[in-house]
C-alpha cells in the first residue's frame, strides 16, 4: 500500500510519521525493518528526536533513519555488492585533470587550462549521472545536433566522460555509482522484504532516486511518501510557475510506479496548521505567494528592524536573544538564526554570540582552506620553493613553528628591514650581523646590539631547520607520490597531530572549533591517500604539486555535529534545517 500524506509546511506530516513509527516500535520492538528515508541533512535531528520519544523504552533496533546514500551502503553491506574505494571530490577532479591532460578537446581545450574547470566538469558529469544519461548517449546527440557550436561542446563532454569511466572502472566508485550499484542489488535484497517505509523531507527526486522508489515499492509492505502541498488539483499545480509544481510531480510519478506495480494507494490530508501559534505568520504561511495580495488585520508575531550596518543586525538578534531568554523562559535550542548571505554574516554573527556569551552551532560545512593546517602546507610549499617573505612569515604564523610569537615579530621586523630573502640568506651557516644603528667608525656591536643579533639569528634557525628538511625532500621529489610522502614527512616531523591534539583539549568554550581541529587532520590524510591512489605515479613539477594540493585543500569541507543540547542553530537560509523553532532570525533579508 502507498500512502500519500499531504499538507502544506507546519501540518504536521513529519510529526505523523513520527508517530507512526514510535507507536510500531513500542507495539512491537523486534520485527521487519522499520525505514525513515529523509534527505542527508535531516536525519540527525530527526533520529535524535525518535531516540527521545522512546527514552523510556531504551531506543530502539528495528528502525532506521537513512539518507540516500546511506540506504544504498546498507542494501549492499547486507546483500553484496563490490564496493571499491570511494572517490572523493578531490579524486574525481585529480582523474579529471588526467583525462584532461590526455584527451585532445576542441571547443573546451582552452577552458580546460583554466582554474576550477575540473570542478565544473565533475558536476556536470555527477548531474549525469544522476539522470542515467551515459556518455554513448551524449555522442549520439551530437551526431544529430545541428548547432555547431554545441555539437563540439557535447563532443568533448562525452569524450571527458567517457574518459573519467575508464579510469574509474573496477577501481573507484563515487556516490551516483554507489546509488547504481544498489538499484541493480535492490531485486534481492531480503532485508527490505516486508517492510515499512516512511519517506519525508524531500522536495524533489531525480531519475535515479525514482530508480530506487520503484525498486522500494515492490519490496516493502507499505509506503508513506509525505509531500508539501496543499492540495492535489492537477488544474493549479501542472504549471511549472505554480508554487507546489515539484512537489505535484513527485505525486504524479509515485502514483505512476504504484499504478504500475498495481499497488493500492491511499491519501492522507493534513490540513490543521500545528506550527504558527501566531495569527500573522500562519496568514504569511498561506497567503505569500497568491496574487493578488492580501492583508492581514493582524499583526504580532513578524517584526521587521532596520540598522544601519551589518554589526548592529547582528547585535540587535543577540540582544533580542538574551531577552527571551530572560524574560520569557526560553531555552538557546529553541531559537534559530537564518543566514541570507552566510559569507557576508557568518563570522561576524559568529563573533557577536560568542562576546554576548551566547552558545551557538553553526550548521554549515566549513571550508578547511581557513584552518591553520591548511595554511602551514600552502605556504610551506611555496616558502622552500621561493624563500620569499610572504610565504615564509605566513607558514610561521600558523602557530605550530617552536618559537613564540614575539620571537617571530622581532624575525619579521629585522626581515623586512633589511630586505631579506632567497635561501642563501636563510640558510645560511653564518650569522646575520646586517645593523642600521652602528656606526660607520665602529664596526664593533655593542652588547645589547649582540643581544638582538644573537636572538634573531637563533629564531631563525630554529624556524628554517624543519624547512630545510622539507626543501631537501621536495628537490629531489618527481612524482606525486614523492612530494606527498615529503609533506607528509614534514608534518610529523611538526608534530602536528600532537598539536591538533592539545589545540582540541584547549578549546573547552568553542566545542565546535575543537571538533574542527579533531577532524581536520583525518581530512588531510584522506586528501594525501587519494593523491597517491588516483595520480601518484605521475611526473609533477614543484608549482604544478602546489596548485594541485591548493585544489584539494579548496575541496575538503568540514561538517559537524552539534556539541550539545541546548545551542542557538545559525544555518543558511536556501538549505536550513531549522525544525518547530519557537523564535527564528532571518539576517540579511533584504
Amino acid at each position: 500500500m502507498l500512502e500519500f500524506i499531504i499538507g502544506r509546511a507546519g501540518t504536521g506530516k513529519t510529526t505523523y510519521c513520527l508517530d507512526m513509527i514510535e507507536e510500531k516500535l513500542r507495539q512491537s520492538p523486534q520485527g521487519n525493518p522499520l525505514v525513515l528515508l529523509l534527505p542527508d541533512h535531516m536525519t540527525f535531528a530527526l533520529e535524535r528526536q525518535l531516540a527521545y520519544n522512546l527514552k523510556d523504552v531504551g531506543g530502539f533496533s528495528r528502525a532506521y533513519v537513512l539518507g540516500m546514500s546511506r540506504l544504498a551502503y546498507q542494501i549492499l553491506m547486507r546483500c553484496g555488492g563490490a564496493i571499491c574505494p570511494h572517490l572523493s571530490e578531490i579524486g574525481k577532479q585529480l582523474l579529471l585533470s588526467r583525462v584532461l591532460s590526455r584527451q585532445k578537446l576542441s571547443i573546451l581545450a582552452k577552458a580546460a587550462r583554466q582554474h576550477h574547470f575540473t570542478s565544473s566538469v565533475a558536476s556536470i558529469i555527477e548531474e549525469f549521472k544522476t539522470a542515467n544519461i551515459t556518455s554513448a548517449e551524449l555522442k549520439a546527440v551530437a551526431s544529430v545536433v545541428e548547432n555547431e557550436t554545441l555539437k563540439q561542446k557535447l563532443t568533448d563532454l562525452s569524450s571527458i566522460y567517457e574518459g573519467l569511466n575508464a579510469q574509474t572502472q573496477g577501481r573507484y566508485h563515487d556516490t551516483e555509482d554507489i546509488l547504481s550499484l544498489a538499484i541493480a542489488k535492490l531485486d534481492e535484497c531480503t532485508w527490505l522484504k516486508n517492510s515499512e517505509i516512511w519517506i519525508d523531507g524531500f522536495d524533489a527526486f531525480n531519475p535515479q532516486h525514482y530508480l530506487i522508489l520503484e525498486k522500494l515499492f515492490k519490496l516493502a509492505k507499505d509506503i508513506h511518501l509525505t509531500i508539501c502541498i496543499d492540495n492535489l488539483n492537477a488544474v493549479e499545480h501542472e504549471a511549472q510557475a505554480a508554487l507546489f509544481h515539484r512537489q505535484y510531480l513527485i505525486y504524479q510519478q509515485a502514483g505512476k510506479i504504484a499504478c504500475k506495480l498495481d499497488i493500492p494507494v491511499k491519501t492522507t490530508i493534513l490540513s490543521e496548521n500545528r506550527r504558527h501559534k501566531q495569527k500573522d505568520l500562519a496568514f504569511i504561511e498561506q497567503h505569500l505567494f497568491k496574487f493578488p495580495l492580501q492583508s492581514a488585520d493582524y499583526a504580532g508575531g513578524l517584526s521587521l528592524v532596520e540598522t544601519a550596518n551589518r554589526r548592529l543586525e547582528c547585535e540587535a538578534v543577540a540582544s533580542d536573544i538574551l531577552r527571551l531568554c530572560r524574560d520569557e523562559n526560553y531555552r538557546h535550542h529553541e531559537i534559530g538564526i537564518l543566514l541570507r548571505a552566510e559569507d557576508e554574516y557568518g563570522n561576524l554573527l559568529e563573533a557577536v554570540l560568542t562576546d554576548y556569551e551566547i552558545p551557538y552551532f553553526s550548521d554549515t560545512k566549513r571550508q578547511s582552506s581557513h584552518h591553520p593546517l591548511a595554511e602551514l602546507i600552502r605556504s610551506s610549499l611555496e616558502a622552500v620553493r621561493t624563500w620569499q617573505y610572504e610565504p615564509l612569515f605566513r607558514a610561521f604564523k600558523t602557530d605550530f613553528f617552536a618559537a613564540s610569537r614575539s620571537e617571530i615579530d622581532a624575525l619579521e621586523n629585522y626581515v623586512l628591514s633589511f630586505g631579506i630573502r632567497g635561501a642563501s640568506r636563510w640558510l645560511s651557516e653564518n650569522d646575520w650581523q646586517y645593523s642600521r644603528n652602528r656606526q660607520i667608525d665602529s664596526m664593533v656591536p655593542d652588547e645589547e646590539e649582540k643581544q638582538n643579533l644573537s636572538a634573531v639569528n637563533n629564531t631563525r634557525r630554529l624556524l628554517t631547520a624543519p624547512l630545510k628538511i622539507f626543501r631537501e625532500q621536495v628537490q629531489n621529489a618527481q612524482t606525486v607520490e614523492d612530494y606527498t610522502q615529503a609533506l607528509y614527512d614534514f608534518l610529523v616531523q611538526m608534530q602536528v597531530p600532537e598539536k591538533l591534539m592539545q589545540w582540541q583539549t584547549q578549546e573547552e568554550t568553542d566545542r565546535a572549533l575543537a571538533k574542527e581541529h579533531q577532524q581536520i587532520w583525518n581530512s588531510i590524510v584522506e586528501l594525501f591517500d587519494q593523491m597517491v591512489q588516483t595520480c601518484g605515479s605521475d611526473y609533477i613539477s614543484a608549482q604544478n604539486y602546489e596548485q594541485l594540493i591548493n585544489d584539494g585543500l579548496d575541496s575538503i569541507k568540514i561538517s559537524l555535529i552539534p556539541p550539545g543540547y541546548d545551542y542557538v542553530t545559525i544555518a543558511p537560509f536556501e538549505h536550513n534545517t531549522l525544525n518547530n523553532k519557537k523564535a527564528i532570525y532571518i539576517l540579511g533579508a533584504n
